[in-house]
C-alpha cells in the first residue's frame, strides 16, 4: 500500500526554503569574515614582528649590547646561541600561534610568535624568537556567532512577514480560482468565473479554466442526451421483440417451439433490465436528481417491505424491523428509495428457504443483515459492476453498485462484514 505523502502549502514551501538558504549563505558567509579577520590580524601582527625582529637583529649585528630575553612587555623576546649549521639551514622566517604567560597581567593570553636565526659579524648563530599578543579567536567566534544569529533571525522574520504580505496580494486571484472550484458543480447552476488579476499568468490560467469548464459542460450535456436517447432507441426495439415475441406464443406452435421463444423472452427481459439499471446508475452519478425534500426512512422502508413479503412468501422468510429511532433525511426520494428498495431486494434474493431478515434503524445508521448459502463476500469486489454471487442465475450484478453510487454521491458511508453466518450491510448517514 502506497503511503500519502503529506504535502506542505506553498507559502510554507516558500518560507521554508528560504530560510534554509539565507541559513546556508549567512553561516558560510560568517567562515569568510572570520578567516579574512584571521589573516588581516596575523599579516599585521607578522608585519610588526618582522619590524621588531629586524631592529634587533640590527643592533645585534652592529655589536651593541641587547639584552636575551625580555618578558615584562607586550613584546616578549628571547636570544639564545646556537650551532652554525642550524642556523644556516633556518633562514626563512617562521610563524605560529601559541599561548604565553604575561607577567605584567599574569595571566594567559594567546599569542604570535615570530622564529628567526640570524649570524652576527663574529660568525657567531643565534636564535630569536618574539611573542606578542594577538586577538582571542574563541572570544572572535562567539561574537562573530552571536551577532550572525542575530541578524539570521532578524532577516528570517523580516523575509516571512514580506512573504506573508506579498503572497497573500499576488495569490489572491488564485485563492478566489481554487475556491471556485471546489464549489463547481457540473449539474448545478455555478457563478461566472471572476476575472479579477492583472498578471499575465493568472489571466492565462482564468481563460484556461473557463475554457475547459465550458468543454466539460458541452461533453457532459452531450453524454446525458447521448445516454438518454440510446437507451430510448433501445428499449423501443426490445419492448417491440419481446411484444411479437409473446404473440408467436398464441400460435399453434410445438412444445419444444415454446420453449425456445419463452427463452428468448427472458434474455430480452433481461437485457431489458440491465438497459434500465445502466441508465438509472448513469444518472446518478451524473447527479441528476436534483429535487431534494424531508424523507423518513422508517416510512420508506415499510413500503418496500410490505411488496417485498408478498413477492418471497414462498420462501418463508422471518423479517425483524428494529426501529429505535426514525432516520429523517434531506435527500432525493427516488434516490433513497432506490437505495432501500436494492439492499432490502439482495437480502430476499439472495436468502434462504426459511431463512431471516433483520433491519435496524438508530440515530445515524441503517443496518441490513440476512442469512445465505454464500460464504463471506469479496468486500473489495461485491461493489463493483457486473458482480455476481455464484448462487445467483437472476442477478445482473448492478444491484449493489447502485447501492455504492448513491453512497458515494450522497457523502453516506457503506459498509459490508459477515457475522455468525449472516451477510451484514451498514449505511452511515
Amino acid at each position: 500500500m502506497i503511503k500519502k505523502r503529506k504535502n506542505k502549502n506553498l507559502l510554507t514551501s516558500i518560507i521554508l526554503r528560504t530560510s534554509i538558504t539565507i541559513t546556508i549563505i549567512m553561516s558560510v558567509w560568517a567562515a569568510l569574515i572570520f578567516f579574512a579577520i584571521i589573516n588581516e590580524v596575523n599579516d599585521e601582527i607578522d608585519d610588526s614582528l618582522d619590524l621588531y625582529s629586524d631592529y634587533l637583529i640590527s643592533q645585534k649585528k652592529q655589536g651593541y649590547e641587547v639584552i636575551e630575553k625580555e618578558t615584562n612587555s607586550n613584546n616578549i623576546f628571547l636570544i639564545t646561541p646556537v650551532g652554525l649549521n642550524e642556523a644556516l639551514g633556518n633562514l626563512n622566517s617562521s610563524y605560529k600561534d601559541t599561548m604565553i604567560y604575561l607577567y605584567s597581567k599574569e595571566e594567559t593570553e594567546p599569542a604570535r610568535v615570530l622564529t628567526r636565526y640570524f649570524i652576527d659579524k663574529n660568525q657567531n648563530a643565534f636564535k630569536i624568537e618574539i611573542y606578542t599578543s594577538t586577538i582571542e579567536k574563541k572570544d572572535l567566534i562567539e561574537t562573530i556567532a552571536y551577532w550572525l544569529i542575530s541578524l539570521v533571525l532578524i532577516l528570517l522574520v523580516t523575509i516571512i512577514i514580506v512573504y506573508i504580505w506579498i503572497y497573500k496580494k499576488s495569490m489572491k486571484p488564485l485563492y478566489i480560482l481554487l475556491n471556485w472550484q471546489r464549489n463547481y458543480s457540473l449539474t448545478g447552476k455555478n457563478p461566472p468565473l471572476p476575472d479579477m488579476s492583472s498578471i499575465k499568468e493568472f489571466e492565462e490560467l482564468y481563460r484556461a479554466t473557463n475554457q475547459s469548464t465550458q468543454r466539460m459542460e458541452k461533453a457532459y450535456s452531450d453524454q446525458k442526451h447521448f445516454i438518454g436517447n440510446a437507451s430510448h432507441e433501445i428499449q423501443t426495439p426490445l419492448a417491440v421483440s419481446i411484444n411479437r415475441l409473446e404473440n408467436l406464443l398464441n400460435l399453434d406452435l410445438t412444445q419444444e417451439q415454446a420453449e425456445e421463444i419463452i427463452k428468448t423472452i427472458s434474455s430480452l427481459e433481461h437485457l431489458t433490465r440491465l438497459n434500465k439499471t445502466l441508465l438509472l446508475l448513469t444518472k446518478i452519478e451524473n447527479n441528476q436528481f436534483l429535487e431534494k425534500e424531508n424523507l423518513s426512512l422508517k416510512a420508506i422502508i415499510d413500503k418496500i417491505l410490505e411488496v417485498f413479503k408478498d413477492v418471497y412468501a414462498y420462501k418463508n422468510i422471518r423479517v425483524s424491523f428494529e426501529n429505535e429511532k426514525d432516520i429523517n433525511l434531506y435527500s432525493n426520494k427516488t434516490i433513497i428509495e432506490i437505495l432501500v428498495n436494492n439492499l432490502i431486494k439482495n437480502a430476499f434474493n439472495h436468502n434462504i428457504e426459511n431463512g431471516e431478515i433483520k433491519i435496524s434503524i438508530n440515530s445515524n445508521s441503517l443496518t441490513i443483515f440476512n442469512t445465505s448459502n454464500s460464504k463471506e463476500l469479496d468486500k473489495e469486489k461485491i461493489f463493483q459492476r457486473f458482480f455476481k454471487d455464484s448462487s445467483s442465475n437472476t442477478s445482473i450484478g448492478l444491484g449493489l453498485s447502485l447501492v455504492k453510487s448513491i453512497c458515494d454521491n450522497n457523502n453516506f458511508l457503506l459498509d459490508y462484514y459477515f457475522k455468525s453466518g449472516m451477510h451484514y450491510f451498514e449505511i452511515k448517514f
